[in-house]
């Protein structure tokens, strides 16, 4: 447990001390915060790390980076953020495991008055995890492993590491996209996202005792040496992506764990069946910009989601093709960008509903998505290299959280020949059993893939 922890923001901070320019939201960024208003949405990224750690270092290097970058307490104005200075403070676990650590915080609300990252240092045995919790609109998972790059290079006194800083930007995501979009037209925008209702209406979802209960469970798992290279193997036998196959195997899992309850639903005959499994994807667009945002700190997220009808009576070989036949297809029509004018549509509509519990039961009905996958591969990055900070990395994970359109998330992260496993599920879905056999059941079918 941690222990005696003190307030994240200083509280001798200046109301009026703003760190730096203002953050432009964007829509996604925007409907993330509408969902903190109905319960946590923290994600989290840890990084192993060689030797005892020496924790006012660690502050003392967190810190400075927080300074450079212009961070602090978020003051909302509009479609922009101002942040306020404040320090963060960086706890000390001395009782518990990391994934302990991890649940406890990815189920604990950023306060208003605090600033949107957490610190943890969690022993283990010789060496070291630092675990950083945010508050998952301020950033995306490219920009907190960056800032973890930054604050290791403080901590270790490099400083050649600043020269690659992030800053915040102010400009707006048509500023950014518009070579991509050609602006996002209201009329065909509408017709997008009636057509992606209409498709969902096929698609099962969970039955939740609770719409309110944001309350997740977490687990951590390894894979088997020599899986990475195995997927590989397998993904160009099958001319698909490894992302393919991970979304083929959740799309089976699900398919087995949900069969028997998904054939008992009865429906009127009107209203179709709900056979479908929805199997949402995260897509990073930053490189799909007008300009780089390799410095910028930010968001820039957008989503894919695979349809898979009846996936438990298909063979893995058949739902693989099936994946890679959607992804193909969503990448040629650049449809990364254009599902932010689909957010929208979501965003304007669940703003209808001024009770929470009728907003959490919106995006439960009509958007009915099964499980979410976040896949990184951080083969070399920063971390995965021996001539910079990265040489003290021995280990990588990213959490990624659940809220009212995922009760199930899987996020992979590839480092080096290790291929690790954090999966989030809301408990009001499944029961911590369910959820051990869902997990299960993913990592034996991707130990059944072949080359």
């Amino acid at each position: 447990m941690n222990q005696n922890l003190p307030p994240t923001s200083s509280p001798g901070a200046s109301p009026a001390a703003h760190s730096g320019p203002a953050m432009r939201l964007n829509i996604f960024q925007e409907l993330m915060r509408s969902w903190t208003s109905l319960g946590p949405y923290n994600a989290g990224q840890a990084m192993r790390l060689t030797g005892t750690a020496h924790v006012p270092q660690w502050q003392l290097a967190i810190n400075a980076v927080i300074r450079r970058i212009g961070l602090g307490t978020p003051q909302v104005l509009g479609d922009c953020v101002e942040f306020q200075s404040s320090t963060a403070t960086v706890h000390l676990v001395r009782a518990g495991s990391l994934a302990e650590s991890a649940t406890n915080e990815i189920n604990r609300p950023f306060m208003p008055n605090e600033i949107p990252l957490r610190f943890f240092i969690v022993p283990d045995g010789q060496d070291h995890w630092l675990l950083t919790i945010y508050d998952h609109w301020i950033a995306d998972s490219w920009t907190i492993r960056e800032f973890m790059r930054l604050i290791l290079s403080a901590y270790c006194g490099d400083p050649s590491e600043e020269k690659r800083d992030l800053h915040i930007t102010n400009q707006s995501f048509d500023t950014l996209f518009h070579s991509r979009t050609g602006g996002l037209e209201v009329p065909k925008t509408v017709l997008r996202a009636a057509r992606r209702y209409f498709t969902h209406r096929r698609s099962w979802r969970f039955d939740l005792a609770d719409p309110m209960d944001f309350s997740a469970g977490l687990s951590m798992h390894v894979l088997p040496q020599g899986t990475v290279n195995t997927l590989i193997q397998c993904a160009r036998s099958q001319a698909c992506s490894v992302n393919d196959l991970f979304l083929a195997a959740i799309a089976m899992a699900i398919g087995r764990c949900t069969a028997t309850k998904r054939y008992k639903l009865r429906r009127r005959w009107w209203a179709g069946g709900r056979n479908c499994v929805s199997v949402g994807s995260i897509v990073d667009i930053r490189a799909l910009a007008a300009q780089p945002l390799d410095e910028t700190f930010g968001l820039y997220l957008s989503s894919c989601i695979n349809i898979f009808s009846k996936p438990e009576k298909h063979t893995l070989p058949e739902l693989i093709r099936r994946a890679a036949c959607q992804t193909r297809a969503f990448k040629d029509r650049c449809g990364a960008v254009a599902a932010f004018g689909e957010l929208a549509v979501v965003r304007y509509f669940s703003e209808l509903y001024q009770q929470p519990r009728h907003k959490a039961l919106f995006f439960q009905k009509n958007c009915p998505l099964l499980a979410g996958i976040s896949n990184v591969n951080l083969t070399g990055a920063w971390m995965d290299r021996r001539d910079g900070p990265g040489r003290l990395v021995q280990d990588y994970i990213r959490i990624s959280p659940v809220g009212p359109l995922l009760p199930v998330v899987f996020a992979l992260t590839t480092f080096q020949s290790r291929l690790n496993l954090c999966m989030t599920w809301r408990k009001t879905a499944l029961t911590d059993l369910q959820a051990a056999e869902l997990n299960t059941t993913f990592m034996n079918l991707l130990g059944e893939l072949r080359a």
